[in-house]
């Protein structure tokens, strides 16, 4: 049976029950495999994630016990020993194929294929059910969550810009809002986000989009925006004050 693996939004294993997968301990050690993404994860590594410094006599025998368990469910070929550490065998983990949607997006939107780039672009923002294991915590995740949260981020803005870039300047700008409820201080997004309201002739909208991703750089952050944006800002300026030509003509496309 294949081994389908989830772990944006939640952990979940296609086609198997919570029971099916076993104790609490047995969940953490596959999590920590999946996320691994068939590189090896260290006995230690994974002991310490069991139990912190309160570790059993023998750990490792303890840890082996747990993957005993696993394989039974999932089959000894899927979860293989390697030197000092564990691996999983995975048809389809949702990270890797995010990575992978991802790539091909990016390398769409450099060869100027903005339908290709749009679309790779949304098929790997499909995947993204929610943040990486959101029910996990430490720094183990915390770094390979901080790794996800990243190329969600650059696929929101190769998105947000294929859409400019064809002209969809509505798309553009519904995606863009999403874009900023994900990542509120993405400047690159917001200036898209300015860009598609000003070419669609709503200098006003683009005013409110930078008035309040301003605010919440200065309150959260205590910086000011970047002078690309402050320069965005003073085209919408001109054109809500009535002298619409100039700013279109003015205004740049998407910018990195």
């Amino acid at each position: 049976m294949a081994v389908r693996v989830r772990l944006l939004g939640g952990f979940d294993v296609d086609g198997r029950k919570d029971s099916d997968v076993g104790s609490r301990k047995g969940r953490t050690v596959l999590k920590l495999l999946a996320v691994a993404d068939g590189a090896v994860v260290s006995v230690d590594l994974i002991a310490h994630q069991l139990w912190g410094d309160d570790l059993p006599a023998s750990p490792s025998d303890q840890v082996g016990v747990l993957v005993s368990r696993l394989r039974r469910v999932f089959g000894s070929h899927r979860i293989a020993r390697s030197g000092a550490g564990y691996l999983l065998e995975a048809d389809w983990v949702d990270v890797r194929e995010l990575r992978k949607l991802a790539a091909a997006a990016a390398d769409a939107q450099a060869a100027g294929r903005f339908g290709v780039a749009g679309a790779a672009a949304r098929q790997a923002l499909d995947l993204c059910r929610g943040p990486l294991l959101p029910d996990e915590d430490g720094e183990w995740i915390e770094r390979e969550r901080s790794a996800v949260n990243a190329i969600v981020s650059q696929v929101r803005r190769v998105a947000v810009d294929a859409a400019v870039s064809s002209g969809d300047h509505s798309s553009a700008a519904s995606m863009a809002e999403q874009a900023l409820a994900w990542d509120p201080y993405d400047e690159v997004v917001l200036r898209s986000l300015m860009n598609a309201h000003l070419v669609a002739g709503r200098p006003a909208s683009a005013l409110a989009a930078y008035a309040r991703t301003r605010r919440r750089i200065a309150e959260d952050l205590g910086v000011p925006p970047t002078a690309e944006t402050e320069a965005l800002h003073g085209l919408a300026l001109v054109a809500a004050d009535g002298d619409a030509a100039e700013a279109y003509a003015l205004t740049p496309g998407p910018q990195r």
